[in-house]
């Protein structure tokens, strides 16, 4: 790998009594990668606390492959099911709908997909040339720019043991929204004051977060992630910041990477929940076509 992973923690687990979750977005490098080290709260326990962090920027294929193939379960913010032109709804999926509605005001933020149809085709232009004559729509060049990571997801699939179970698509501002909608209104002395009061500052009464790209966006974002248990998220975001290259990794990168693997801890931990709601359609790969978040 590129970078040799940087480790802030508490204690090491060892191999016998740990599991890890990993939580992967793409940067302009590759791939900025999250690893929660987690080992039994107590002793016969089936709940986990986090013993250890690491992270890597992944540039190679080879090296994302056997990220994905050794951890116990890994969240990544890439479309992995995708729709056909013999779907009804196409380009549309159940489960971007869902989390668009979700998120209101914020809903730009979830890309529609192009369909699988046109997965292969080189450029833009003649994909979404190729796709309007299918099913007269068009995805937004921004959605396109995804493909590469959806084809690299794609191919590497197949490689994957039990990958239906354990690698799932996830997506960062919507976790970090749930967080939010989940926050207690603020009462004195109440240890969540101070996230709730970053989320006031910039709003008009009502929490809500800041764009990503902004120092407020950020400094919100980790104080959520250390009002859930992620005590050193701050020094874990400019250990990884302060080793990487802005023209490699953006620090909203960073930032997802964390909101994918935290929310992947509390999904093993027994909070997981699945967008649809109503269950989880395949795509004609048998890719499924689903949106995982947690909610505790």
């Amino acid at each position: 790998m590129s970078v040799t992973p940087s480790t802030t923690t508490s204690s090491k687990a060892t191999q016998s009594d740990s599991k890890h979750v990993v939580g992967l977005d793409g940067c302009r490098a590759g791939w900025i990668a999250q690893t929660l080290w987690l080992r039994p709260h107590l002793s016969g326990s089936t709940t986990f606390e986090v013993s250890h962090t690491e992270w890597h920027l992944i540039q190679e294929q080879e090296d994302l492959l056997g990220v994905l193939q050794r951890c116990d379960q890994a969240w990544i913010d890439v479309p992995i099911g995708l729709a056909s032109s013999t779907d009804d709804d196409a380009p549309k999926r159940a489960c971007d709908l869902a989390v668009r509605e979700a998120l209101g005001s914020k809903r730009s933020s979830i890309f529609t997909p192009p369909i699988r149809d046109v997965l292969e085709i080189a450029s833009y232009h003649e994909a979404m040339q190729r796709q309007h004559e299918l099913i007269g729509a068009k995805c937004s060049i921004q959605a396109w720019n995804l493909t590469p990571k959806i084809r690299q997801m794609d191919t590497l699939w197949e490689w994957i043991d039990d990958a239906e179970h354990r690698i799932h698509e996830a997506h960062p501002e919507w976790q970090f929204q749930c967080w939010v909608n989940g926050l207690p209104s603020p009462s004195e002395g109440d240890s969540q004051d101070h996230v709730n009061n970053l989320l006031l500052e910039h709003s008009h009464g009502n929490p809500s977060l800041s764009s990503k790209k902004t120092d407020e966006g950020r400094r919100q974002r980790l104080a959520i992630l250390a009002s859930l248990g992620f005590d050193d998220a701050s020094s874990f975001y400019e250990d990884c910041l302060s080793q990487t290259k802005r023209k490699d990794v953006q620090p909203d990168d960073i930032m997802d990477a964390m909101a994918l693997a935290w929310g992947c801890y509390q999904a093993m931990n027994g909070y997981g929940k699945i967008l649809p709601e109503a269950g989880t359609p395949k795509d004609a790969k048998g890719r499924p076509m689903a949106i995982h978040y947690a909610s505790p």
